[in-house]
């Protein structure tokens, strides 16, 4: 585990030295915690449980995490990154509809990241 100290916040994320399905998994679940919590529903305490906003609704979010990530190309360390924007967004962000709600907030972290990380 690689641990990022910043004012305010300790967040612990796995070593990423070529993105894989492992951790892109690993991205899915931290967007969909953050949404889950931006929506007021209660979040997920562990990588084993799904949260509530993946059940149903957005089975084929993962799928669209891998693909991002593979046809955009960015680099590990892009992915690392937006995960830490997307834990840090997480206690300040208001959702108000959820329709593409995951979709929006890992890509936008994503575009943010490549922007920051050039």
């Amino acid at each position: 585990m690689l641990s990022i100290d910043a004012p305010r916040t300790h967040i612990h994320l796995p070593i990423i030295t070529g993105t894989s399905f492992r951790q892109s998994e690993y991205a899915v679940h931290t967007t969909l915690e953050t949404v889950d919590f931006a929506l007021g529903r209660e979040p997920s305490s562990s990588l084993d449980r799904t949260p509530h906003y993946c059940k149903k609704k957005h089975s084929g979010f993962a799928q669209f995490v891998w693909r991002m990530i593979c046809t955009s190309r960015v680099s590990a360390a892009v992915v690392l990154v937006a995960l830490i924007y997307i834990k840090r967004v997480k206690t300040h962000l208001r959702i108000s509809t959820e329709r593409w709600a995951c979709e929006r907030i890992f890509v936008g972290a994503l575009v943010l990241a490549g922007k920051v990380s050039l």
